[in-house]
């Protein structure tokens, strides 16, 4: 990527500026002051004229400039909702003070609180809008919603607040206090726990936090193990996180004094601001950082103190604030391209939904031809068969930018291997394409590697379920009707109830009713024999058999119910069991 300096906007009275925010939905950019001093700002590039006026290093035009007023000390804190066109301001004295944009295209005050005279530490809005996280120095916590109801409130006495932010989902806020700690709460303000923080090593004195960033993941992410939430130190140690528990985190150190961190719009790259003395001398940086920690590209920027930075809502421009101005900076990202027969082929990335997509542009019709680069590599592999009419360097060039963009490696190296042996490339060509493999196996990020063949499949029906302990990856992969899967994906089935098991049950209830037939058989003859004598004797020995003979009947019909219910149990139990079964199988 390419990164430079286009546009440098001066505050009145030569105030040095704190702190600075873009809105990403309308543009407006917004400087807060060491007097308290609150500038928005809006610059718009031309849409009609030549291509060089309207790029994006073509020269933007200023079209709004308000001064808000309110503010009578340092702005501490800004943050933009975006999603109700608010700005929410705070300073050094405790004032808040939430602007919105009127009808006339002009700020105005929405709602003001100066109760406190604590220092406003941090403010974060979370991801839809709805709630705002207000921290005070000496650890005062408020949340509160858009309409400016108090939702909850509580008092953090153990240390000095310095950061707050909101997790993607709102449910969990993370308090950065000055001495480095960090702890975990809910959104009702009940404590968690701490994040474990890997960066500082044991025995080195405790810096203060710069800065906690939690990308919310509303424009996508670059992948599914793609880090998403920084933690960064004013003594450059910073850690990369996929959530706050994470248990490998990305760890460095910037080597400089951090003073900002930011996430661009979809997450695929962090700026980090920061200073570096040398003797009397400080030069200040924008470092540039992918989500895996690799350094980009460094911006220098001249001046004697950097305090803030933000990003447009495409990343392709950065302001930042130094003393008493305000810089813009135009990035060019990098693109993979390539020029066949009057036809621009690039292809770029899109976190929105994850994966590469290539375009085919003809310069002669100025047509446009877009694909995912699984179609694209589909369609290159069948040109192999006309190697006799097309040139073979333009056939296997077209195939490895297609394979490297999908990720299909494999393929990308036998496509290179290919070019290296064509006779008709010249050994400078050879070279070029053998360095352009090397760099692409070397700036990849190694996906995983697994051993397809260790598992046999003749069936043509059924999957392989293959059980790991890592999560799913980035992308599905089905090769030969052998099919991976997580851990949570797969139910082994077994029945909780065996076939011998209802056998026997089925087999012990007929011989319990057969014995107690025979049993009430036998007294029932017993009892008309002896009355058939006549004999007051034996009539009462006759009513003693009839008295048995009762019992004997109600236990039978008792127990049988019991044996009766536990087998239709069974049988319910069985058939749910195998309905789930025959469902999650069809799933």
């Amino acid at each position: 990527m390419f990164v430079h300096l286009a546009k440098r906007i001066a505050m009145p009275n030569d105030t040095p500026v704190t702190k600075c925010g873009w809105n990403a939905v309308d543009g407006y950019v917004s400087a807060g002051c060491a007097d308290g001093l609150v500038k928005v700002l809006k610059l718009e590039i031309p849409e009609i004229g030549d291509a060089r006026i309207r790029g994006v290093a073509g020269q933007a035009q200023l079209t709004k400039n308000q001064t808000l007023e309110g503010h009578v000390s340092s702005i501490s804190s800004i943050a933009w909702n975006e999603q109700f066109g608010k700005l929410t301001t705070a300073d050094a004295n405790g004032t808040v003070i939430v602007w919105v944009d009127g009808p006339q295209n002009e700020f105005v005050q929405d709602m003001l609180n100066n109760r406190t005279k604590n220092r406003i530490s941090d403010m974060k809005w979370n991801s839809n809008g709805q709630m705002i996280c207000i921290g005070h120095e000496d650890g005062n916590v408020i949340i509160g919603s858009v309409e400016g109801s108090r939702i909850a409130g509580k008092s953090l006495t153990n240390n000095k607040l310095a950061k707050v932010e909101w997790s993607p989902d709102s449910h969990l806020l993370l308090f950065g206090f000055v001495r480095g700690e960090i702890h975990i709460y809910d959104f009702k303000l009940n404590y968690i726990g701490p994040v474990h923080i890997f960066c500082i090593r044991e025995g080195v004195p405790s810096a203060e936090i710069a800065g906690i960033e939690w990308y919310d993941g509303r424009n996508g992410l670059m992948s599914m193990n793609s880090k998403s939430l920084v933690i960064c130190y004013e003594n450059g140690a910073m850690q990369l996180m996929s959530r706050e528990d994470d248990p490998s985190p990305i760890v460095l150190d910037v080597d400089m004094h951090v003073v900002s961190v930011k996430w661009n719009d979809n997450g695929s790259m962090l700026a980090v601001a920061g200073y570096q003395s040398t003797g009397d001398k400080i030069h200040n940086f924008i470092h540039f950082y992918s989500p895996w920690g690799e350094h980009l590209r460094s911006l220098k920027v001249t001046g004697k103190s950097i305090s803030d930075c933000a990003w447009e809502a495409h990343s392709l421009r950065l302001v930042i604030a130094i003393d008493n101005f305000i810089y813009f900076a135009n990035c060019r990202l990098d693109y993979k391209w390539c020029y066949i027969q009057d036809t621009v082929i690039y292809s770029f990335y899109t976190c929105t939904r994850p994966e590469h997509i290539v375009v085919f542009w003809n310069t002669k019709t100025n047509e446009f031809k877009a694909n995912n680069p699984e179609a694209a590599l589909r369609s290159a592999l069948t040109l192999t068969e006309y190697e006799d009419i097309l040139p073979v360097q333009t056939i296997y060039n077209l195939i490895a930018l297609c394979a490297t963009s999908c990720g299909a490696f494999n393929t990308a190296s036998k496509a290179f291997l290919k070019l290296e042996d064509d006779p008709s490339i010249n050994e400078e060509d050879r070279k070029e394409y053998q360095k352009l493999a090397f760099q692409i196996f070397l700036r990849t990020h190694y996906n995983h590697i697994f051993n397809w063949n260790l598992y046999k499949n003749d069936q043509e029906e059924y999957c392989i379920p293959i059980i790991e302990s890592s999560p799913i990856l980035d992308r599905p992969y089905c090769f030969d009707k052998k099919k991976r899967l997580s851990k949570n994906q797969i139910m082994i089935e077994e029945s909780p109830i065996k076939d011998y098991f209802k056998a026997s049950l089925c087999a012990c209830l007929s011989f319990f009713w057969m014995f107690a037939g025979i049993v009430c058989l036998i007294q029932s003859i017993k009892i008309r024999h002896l009355l058939k004598r006549n004999n007051s004797q034996f009539n009462d020995e006759a009513r003693q058999l009839s008295n048995r003979l009762y019992t004997n009947l109600v236990l039978t019909y008792v127990f049988g119910i019991v044996i009766i219910g536990v087998l239709i149990m069974t049988v319910l139990v069985t058939f749910i069991v195998g309905i789930k079964g025959y469902f999650s199988k069809s799933l």
